[in-house]
């Protein structure tokens, strides 16, 4: 037996009895093993119309696509050998790129949030869809943390570009260390072009995924109300932020107008590095605790500020970060999201 940790082995056996016990006229042996299935964790016997059958169950520490073809890789070996065989992949969560793969390959495929597909002779079970019990993973924390987040603007700004390990650690002022465990993740989702450098695959494919896990809301958002116009607010922050010193760069609706001038909108939204309200205050804007028109972000981390652009002499957030701080943004946010990604991103998602 491969060797796997104690506690991942007991869950993913807890875990395909639990989906097998719902075929009810099917007998399972207790788990097993058999030196001729080098590949296996584990082998559980069955029998279909008095046929004997051999499910081989393998264990991946993640349901990521790489895992799973590096499974289908050692399993290819044997298929040749294989008599009333059928290879069930099991694993914490399976994305569901990772099921597709499983299906591609034959597989069957099971994770603990009781996802799975187990289909051979003529027994079919099929459920999708239950949610992710294993959301809160080291993998995840560190692919969509601060400072891993600034690796991920940094290539998705220069989508076409191949970086090496150092010279992205540089831009993106983080540690090498940081950068080499990133790659191994995207690597993992086949999110990278095969070598030694870090190249995008399908950046569109990448944005989405860390839309899914991203919330403008881990800023810290004040809220004012200016009765000036929003041209003019616009001018008047941009002023203040200039005569104080702090970096800023507008986003949400005021960063879209700009690259896509065909969003309307009410709203002025800024991103500040530091605070300054007594000079805002002084200029006419209030604070306010709801009917803001205005709302400054003091950012979770300076990452936001990378790739931001100069566009008529005021300061915008890059196009990657206006369409992750508008995607999630309730009146139209969606709709000027989906105009920067097809203006002027153009990822496609295959």
């Amino acid at each position: 037996m491969k060797q796997k940790d104690t506690e991942l082995v007991k869950q993913a056996k807890k875990a395909v009895f639990e989906y097998l016990y719902k075929i009810p006229f099917l007998k399972f042996s207790e788990p097993s093993l058999e030196t001729r299935y080098t590949y296996a964790d584990f082998i559980i016997k069955t029998r279909v119309d008095d046929k004997p059958w051999n499910l081989i169950c393998c264990i991946g520490a993640n349901g990521q696509p790489l895992n799973i073809r590096n499974v289908a890789n050692q399993v290819i070996r044997y298929k040749e050998q294989w008599k009333n065989v059928y290879v069930i992949f099991i694993a914490p969560y399976i994305s569901e790129k990772g099921a597709a793969i499983c299906k591609e390959e034959g597989f069957g495929y099971v994770d603990f949030s009781g996802n799975g597909l187990v289909s051979f002779e003529n027994v079919y079970i099929e459920q999708h869809g239950q949610p992710n019990q294993q959301l809160i993973k080291r993998d995840l924390r560190t692919l969509y943390s601060p400072k891993a987040e600034r690796v991920l603007r940094t290539i998705l700004n220069s989508p076409e570009k191949a970086w090496l390990v150092k010279a992205l650690a540089t831009e993106a002022t983080v540690s090498i260390g940081l950068v080499s465990n990133i790659k191994k993740l995207l690597t993992e989702r086949e999110w990278l072009v095969p070598g030694d450098e870090l190249k995008l695959k399908s950046p569109g494919e990448v944005l989405k995924a860390w839309a899914n896990n991203y919330d403008y809301r881990k800023n810290d958002i004040q809220q004012y109300y200016s009765l000036a116009s929003v041209s003019e607010t616009e001018a008047i922050i941009a002023s203040a932020c200039q005569s104080y010193k702090v970096n800023y760069a507008f986003t949400g609706f005021s960063g879209a107008a700009r690259f896509a001038p065909m969003v309307t909108y009410n709203r002025v939204m800024v991103y500040a590095e530091k605070k300054f309200e007594d000079y805002l205050v002084s200029c006419g804007l209030k604070k306010v605790e709801s009917g803001a028109n205005v709302m400054v972000y003091y950012p979770y981390d300076e990452g936001v500020f990378l790739g931001a652009k100069q566009i008529d002499n005021t300061n915008v957030v890059s196009p990657v970060q206006l369409y992750l701080d508008l995607i999630g943004y309730k009146g139209r946010g969606e709709e000027a999201a989906q105009a920067i990604w097809e203006r002027i991103l153009k990822f496609n998602v295959d």
